[in-house]
């Protein structure tokens, strides 16, 4: 084997899922994440955090706003679906995170088409 070049027998093939988010699919997602756990699952956590965050000029084109009541606002007009990709891992992250929001009762009428398309 050559140094620097990878040892195609030691390579994971990671599955990825596919899903298109809207601005409030992407503000919900947080609610289906946990606040703490061990390094690997925040690890995971950070990861998908940090690849749904708005842009600065996703903030200026669809006109994000914080409202005083904690409610994030936006222009629907402007929005747009955008394809992320999640770790097989990472969606049984959030697969848990919806029984923990089901089991509470705590399901809003705003989550429901994210659920279905992780649920997919």
């Amino acid at each position: 084997m050559v140094r620097g070049t990878p040892n195609l027998d030691s390579i994971a093939i990671i599955n990825m899922k596919k899903l298109k988010l809207g601005v409030a699919d992407r503000i919900n997602l947080e609610s289906l994440m946990p606040a703490t756990g061990g390094r690997v699952t925040m690890s995971l956590v950070r990861s998908m955090l940090s690849s749904i965050s708005f842009t600065p000029e996703e903030i200026r084109d669809y006109k994000l706003q914080d409202l005083k009541n904690g409610a994030i606002k936006w222009d629907i007009e402007t929005e747009k679906q955008i394809e992320f990709e999640f770790s097989d891992e990472q969606i049984e992250i959030l697969k848990q995170g919806i029984n923990a929001v089901d089991e509470k009762g705590s399901v809003t009428l705003a989550m429901l088409s994210l659920i279905d398309k992780i649920e997919k």
